[in-house]
C-alpha cells in the first residue's frame, strides 16, 4: 500500500509499514501483515483484521469531528492506562494523532452479568487519572449541536427543572473513574480474561450513571440487581433512579446531535414521561 503523505490511506500505510515495531511475533511471520476484513464499524472507528497477524487488529478513526469526551490521543492514553491494570487489551502501536491503532484482538461472544459487574467495579476502583465529566456540560454541548441542525423540536429540553436537577445531582456525586460506554458489545476476552475496548468517553464521573449506561439492555429487575452488586455499599437508590432517567436522555441527545435522528433511541415524548411531563 503505497500512498503519499496527504492521502486518506496514508495513516494506515504508515501503521502497516511500522509492523516490525508493533508486531511482537514478526520474526515468525512470512511478511508484513496486510489489512484484512472489516470486523466492526462504530460511530467513530472502523476495526480491521490483519492478514498474517490473526492475534491483532487495526483500528482506524473515521470520525474526527464527533462529540466524544476524549480526543483520540487522550483516549489512547486512558486505554493504555487501563491496559496496564488488565482492564483493556494492550495497545501495541498508535499513529502520531492516534488515528490508527494496533491492539491485541479480543473474542466477542458475550459476558455474564457477574463478570460484567466485576469488570465495571474494577474500572471504578482503578483510580486512573483523567478529567472530570460534567453530564450537564455534555448535555449542553449536545443541545448546541442539535440547535445548529435545527432539530430542537425533536429534543428533550435540558433546561426543564426536573431534567436539570437529575443532571446536577449526578454531577455532584463523588466521582470515580468511569468507562461510560461499558455495554457488552465493548467487552471481549483474551486468555480467559474479560477486557474493555473503546475508551473515548472514559472520565471521572458518576458511578451510577456509568452502571446505568452499561445495563441499559437488561430487564428492570436484573438491572437493579446488577447496579446494587456493582456499586456495593455505595449504591444509592435516589442516584440510581436519576441515572436510569439520564442514561437514555444522553443517548437521545447524542444521536440527534451527531446523526440527526432519533432512530434506535427513546423519543422526546417517551423520555419526558420519565419526568412526569405530558
Amino acid at each position: 500500500m503505497a500512498t503519499h503523505p496527504g492521502h486518506p490511506l496514508a495513516p494506515i500505510s504508515e501503521a502497516l509499514n511500522a509492523w516490525q515495531v508493533w508486531d511482537q511475533d514478526w520474526r515468525a511471520r512470512d511478511a508484513r501483515p496486510d489489512l484484512g476484513e472489516v470486523l466492526g464499524i462504530g460511530s467513530a472507528n472502523t476495526v480491521f483484521s490483519l492478514d498474517r497477524a490473526s492475534d491483532l487488529v487495526l483500528r482506524v478513526r473515521h470520525n474526527t469531528a464527533s462529540l466524544s469526551v476524549n480526543s483520540p490521543t487522550q483516549e489512547i492514553a486512558l486505554w493504555r492506562a487501563a491496559a496496564g491494570l488488565s482492564l483493556a487489551p494492550d495497545v501495541l502501536w498508535a499513529g502520531t494523532n492516534a488515528d490508527v491503532v494496533i491492539t491485541k484482538r479480543l473474542t466477542f461472544d458475550g459476558i455474564d452479568k457477574e463478570a460484567h459487574s466485576e469488570l465495571l467495579n474494577n474500572v471504578h476502583n482503578s483510580n486512573i487519572a483523567s478529567p472530570k465529566l460534567s453530564l450537564e456540560g455534555t448535555a449542553a454541548r449536545y443541545a448546541q449541536a442539535i440547535r445548529k441542525r435545527d432539530l430542537n423540536h425533536l429534543a428533550v429540553d435540558i433546561d426543564l427543572p426536573a431534567v436539570r436537577r437529575d443532571l446536577q445531582q449526578l454531577d455532584n456525586e463523588p466521582a470515580c473513574f468511569c468507562h461510560n460506554d461499558l455495554t457488552p458489545t465493548n467487552i471481549g476476552h483474551l486468555a480467559g480474561q474479560f477486557l474493555a475496548i473503546d475508551w473515548e468517553y472514559a472520565a471521572l464521573g458518576s458511578r451510577h450513571f456509568d452502571i446505568a449506561v452499561a445495563s441499559q439492555n437488561m430487564e428492570a429487575n436484573a438491572r437493579d440487581t446488577f447496579a446494587a452488586r456493582t456499586a456495593g455499599a455505595l449504591f444509592d437508590l435516589r442516584q440510581w433512579q436519576s441515572a436510569c432517567r439520564v442514561a437514555p436522555l444522553m443517548d437521545h441527545l447524542w444521536t440527534l446531535a451527531t446523526l440527526g435522528h432519533t432512530e434506535g433511541v427513546h423519543s422526546k415524548k417517551s423520555l419526558e414521561k420519565c419526568w412526569g411531563i405530558e
